[in-house]
Protein backbone atom coordinates (compact mmCIF):
# COMPACT_ATOMS: atom_id res chain seq x y z
CA UNK A 1 0.00 0.00 0.00
CA UNK A 2 2.90 2.65 0.34
CA UNK A 3 4.64 1.99 -2.41
CA UNK A 4 1.30 2.79 -4.17
CA UNK A 5 1.59 5.50 -1.93
CA UNK A 6 4.47 6.77 -2.86
CA UNK A 7 4.95 6.00 -6.75
CA UNK A 8 1.60 8.21 -6.63
CA UNK A 9 3.00 10.95 -4.93
CA UNK A 10 6.61 10.65 -7.31
CA UNK A 11 4.24 11.22 -10.27
CA UNK A 12 2.12 13.74 -8.85
CA UNK A 13 5.68 15.52 -8.52
CA UNK A 14 6.47 14.57 -11.91
CA UNK A 15 3.72 16.32 -13.46
CA UNK A 16 3.81 19.52 -11.32
CA UNK A 17 7.48 19.57 -12.54
CA UNK A 18 6.34 19.37 -15.90
CA UNK A 19 3.79 21.45 -16.02
CA UNK A 20 6.30 24.30 -14.37
CA UNK A 21 8.68 23.41 -17.35
CA UNK A 22 5.99 24.24 -19.85
CA UNK A 23 4.95 27.25 -18.14
CA UNK A 24 8.85 28.13 -18.48
CA UNK A 25 8.96 27.18 -22.05
CA UNK A 26 6.07 29.51 -23.05
CA UNK A 27 8.00 32.52 -21.07
CA UNK A 28 11.05 32.02 -23.36
CA UNK A 29 8.76 31.85 -26.36
CA UNK A 30 7.21 34.70 -25.43
CA UNK A 31 10.11 36.39 -24.58
CA UNK A 32 11.85 35.03 -28.01
CA UNK A 33 8.87 36.39 -30.24
CA UNK A 34 8.46 39.75 -28.48
CA UNK A 35 13.05 40.59 -28.63
CA UNK A 36 12.42 39.64 -32.24
CA UNK A 37 9.89 42.11 -32.87
CA UNK A 38 11.81 44.47 -31.18
CA UNK A 39 15.15 43.57 -33.54
CA UNK A 40 12.99 44.03 -36.69
CA UNK A 41 11.28 47.16 -35.02
CA UNK A 42 14.89 48.19 -34.69
CA UNK A 43 15.92 47.82 -38.11
CA UNK A 44 13.30 49.55 -39.41
CA UNK A 45 14.01 52.15 -37.37
CA UNK A 46 17.74 52.55 -38.97
CA UNK A 47 16.28 53.31 -42.26
CA UNK A 48 15.05 56.79 -42.36
CA UNK A 49 11.54 56.22 -44.83
CA UNK A 50 10.94 53.24 -43.56
CA UNK A 51 10.98 54.83 -39.43
CA UNK A 52 8.61 57.33 -40.64
CA UNK A 53 6.37 54.72 -41.87
CA UNK A 54 6.67 52.74 -39.24
CA UNK A 55 6.18 55.62 -36.39
CA UNK A 56 3.01 56.92 -38.84
CA UNK A 57 4.36 59.89 -39.87
CA UNK A 58 3.91 61.77 -42.56
CA UNK A 59 5.02 64.82 -44.79
CA UNK A 60 2.16 67.45 -45.83
CA UNK A 61 2.64 70.59 -47.68
CA UNK A 62 2.84 71.86 -43.91
CA UNK A 63 5.65 69.53 -42.89
CA UNK A 64 5.86 66.05 -41.35
CA UNK A 65 2.74 65.34 -38.81
CA UNK A 66 2.44 62.45 -36.66
CA UNK A 67 -0.33 59.34 -36.69
CA UNK A 68 -2.52 61.53 -34.48
CA UNK A 69 -2.02 64.44 -36.91
CA UNK A 70 0.04 66.51 -34.63
CA UNK A 71 2.32 68.84 -36.64
CA UNK A 72 6.20 68.74 -35.92
CA UNK A 73 6.42 72.25 -34.58
CA UNK A 74 4.07 70.32 -31.77
CA UNK A 75 6.21 67.52 -31.21
CA UNK A 76 7.72 67.96 -27.86
CA UNK A 77 11.56 66.41 -27.38
CA UNK A 78 10.56 64.43 -23.98
CA UNK A 79 9.18 60.79 -23.65
CA UNK A 80 6.44 60.54 -21.38
CA UNK A 81 7.25 56.71 -19.48
CA UNK A 82 4.27 57.66 -16.96
CA UNK A 83 1.83 55.99 -19.18
CA UNK A 84 3.71 52.60 -18.52
CA UNK A 85 3.12 52.50 -14.73
CA UNK A 86 -0.29 50.39 -15.04
CA UNK A 87 -0.94 51.31 -18.68
CA UNK A 88 -3.86 48.24 -19.16
CA UNK A 89 -2.27 45.53 -17.15
CA UNK A 90 -6.22 44.05 -16.94
CA UNK A 91 -6.76 44.09 -20.41
CA UNK A 92 -3.23 42.07 -20.99
CA UNK A 93 -4.50 39.89 -18.40
CA UNK A 94 -7.81 39.00 -19.86
CA UNK A 95 -6.13 39.09 -23.51
CA UNK A 96 -3.90 36.15 -21.57
CA UNK A 97 -6.12 34.50 -19.63
CA UNK A 98 -8.24 33.38 -23.32
CA UNK A 99 -5.57 30.77 -23.57
CA UNK A 100 -6.95 28.21 -20.37
CA UNK A 101 -3.32 27.25 -19.66
CA UNK A 102 -1.92 30.41 -18.26
CA UNK A 103 -2.08 30.78 -14.11
CA UNK A 104 -1.95 34.78 -12.81
CA UNK A 105 2.07 34.55 -12.75
CA UNK A 106 2.34 33.64 -16.07
CA UNK A 107 -0.29 36.24 -16.90
CA UNK A 108 1.95 39.00 -14.43
CA UNK A 109 4.83 37.60 -16.56
CA UNK A 110 3.67 38.17 -20.34
CA UNK A 111 2.00 41.55 -19.23
CA UNK A 112 5.02 42.79 -17.84
CA UNK A 113 7.16 41.55 -20.79
CA UNK A 114 4.47 43.71 -23.28
CA UNK A 115 4.21 46.55 -21.45
CA UNK A 116 8.13 46.68 -21.50
CA UNK A 117 8.44 46.39 -24.97
CA UNK A 118 5.42 48.86 -25.86
CA UNK A 119 7.89 51.40 -23.58
CA UNK A 120 10.91 50.51 -25.67
CA UNK A 121 8.94 50.94 -28.86
CA UNK A 122 7.25 54.32 -27.70
CA UNK A 123 11.03 54.99 -27.23
CA UNK A 124 12.05 54.24 -30.11
CA UNK A 125 9.39 56.23 -31.57
CA UNK A 126 9.74 59.13 -29.53
CA UNK A 127 14.01 59.20 -31.31
CA UNK A 128 12.86 60.01 -34.71
CA UNK A 129 10.55 62.42 -33.78
CA UNK A 130 13.41 64.09 -31.76
CA UNK A 131 15.86 63.28 -34.67
CA UNK A 132 13.16 64.71 -36.80
CA UNK A 133 12.69 67.99 -34.73
CA UNK A 134 16.82 68.00 -34.94
CA UNK A 135 17.27 67.82 -38.67
CA UNK A 136 14.14 70.95 -39.00
CA UNK A 137 16.23 72.90 -36.49
CA UNK A 138 19.38 72.35 -38.42
CA UNK A 139 18.25 73.33 -41.83
CA UNK A 140 15.85 76.43 -40.14
CA UNK A 141 19.46 77.35 -38.78
CA UNK A 142 21.57 77.07 -41.51
CA UNK A 143 19.01 78.84 -43.60
CA UNK A 144 19.12 82.05 -41.15
CA UNK A 145 23.46 81.62 -41.76
CA UNK A 146 22.96 81.40 -45.59
CA UNK A 147 20.85 84.93 -45.39
CA UNK A 148 23.72 86.08 -43.01
CA UNK A 149 26.00 85.88 -45.59
CA UNK A 150 24.43 86.96 -48.14
CA UNK A 151 23.68 90.12 -45.74
CA UNK A 152 27.07 90.34 -45.73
Amino acid sequence: MEEVKASSQGSNGDAKKELELEILWRRVKTTSTLLKYLKSKARLMAVPHLAHTSCGIKQLKGGFVDKNGTPLSSWSGNVDLSSFDDAGEESWIQISHQHDSLDEQDAAYISEMLKSVQMVSDVMEALVKRVLLAESETAIEKEKVNLGREEI
